[in-house]
């Protein structure tokens, strides 16, 4: 059993870390946590363990740019039957405010083929709003506020080169589409640095495509990927974005995610 949660809503960042406390987590079954403690005291059935955990949670919230807020969220986590392979999962929710905004995401780590191919992905539909103030000193004070929507499809695929290294390529591509911008509506389109930025760099300023593929590197040594304990995680990301598969402009991105975790219990490893 194993989950871990959490919400893009800030309001609910403190009710999902007390739900994920009781929920239970993939880890070596002789570290104690909170429903040990209530299975020992009676006030939850101890259960045996199928090897993947499904969670569901709504989501509920509030904020001043968005306004209500509501929804659902769901983790799957599965593991191999002799429980010494990897730990997949897939997390997912979907939200809808009554300002039109509107969010669906999923989001995927999978290993396959007894643990050598890696699967990411990372989908994704965006309808939202944020205020923009442009980039360097040319940028503008008073911010401009933009609303568009996101569709995104990002795969990679990763082969097992050596215990915990794999190396592999993905796909990427972004349409950001109906973009709005206040500035630019209300007719004064010389004092919009979106829409003066899009046309002096070949970008369209209503709708424009970001697409192209990468290649990637990652190492993964942490004792469970949902609630680490121990190890180490480093994926490195070289993206190439190409006219010839579709994207405005070419342009190439790095990035590098690096995590060490340390446990602080010497008894129990648990932070």
């Amino acid at each position: 059993m194993c989950l871990a949660y959490c919400l893009r809503k800030d309001v609910l960042l403190a009710v999902v870390s007390i739900l994920l406390s009781f929920v239970g987590h993939c880890q070596d079954t002789t570290m104690p946590d909170a429903q040990d403690w209530l299975v020992q005291k009676k006030v939850l059935r101890s259960r045996i363990s199928k090897g993947c955990f499904l969670f569901m949670l709504p989501v509920v919230g509030s904020n001043p740019a968005a306004g209500f807020v509501y929804g659902a969220g769901l983790t799957y986590v599965s593991e191999v039957a002799n429980r010494k392979g990897k730990v997949s999962n897939l997390s997912s929710n979907a939200s809808y405010s009554v300002k039109g905004f509107a969010n669906l995401n999923v989001k995927t780590n999978l290993f396959k083929l007894n643990d050598r191919l890696f699967l990411n992905g990372d989908w994704r539909f965006f309808v939202i709003a944020e205020t923009t103030y442009g980039l360097g000193p040319k940028g503008t004070d008073q911010g401009e506020a933009i609303r568009y929507g996101l569709w995104r499809f990002h795969e990679t695929g990763s082969w097992k080169i050596v215990t915990n290294l794999y190396a592999g390529i993905g796909i990427h591509f972004d349409q950001q589409f109906r973009i709005d911008n206040d500035i630019r509506d209300s007719g004064d389109v010389t004092e919009a640095y979106q829409y003066q930025y899009s046309l002096r760099h070949g970008f369209s300023p209503r709708q424009y495509n970001t697409s192209g593929f990468s290649l990637n590197v990652l190492f993964d040594s942490r004792d469970n990927p949902i609630n680490t304990y121990k190890g180490y995680y480093i994926n490195i990301n070289y993206r190439i974005n190409t006219i010839a598969l579709g994207s405005a402009q070419n342009s190439s991105l790095w990035l590098a995610d690096c995590r060490a975790f340390f446990p602080l219990d010497g008894k129990f490893g648990r932070h």
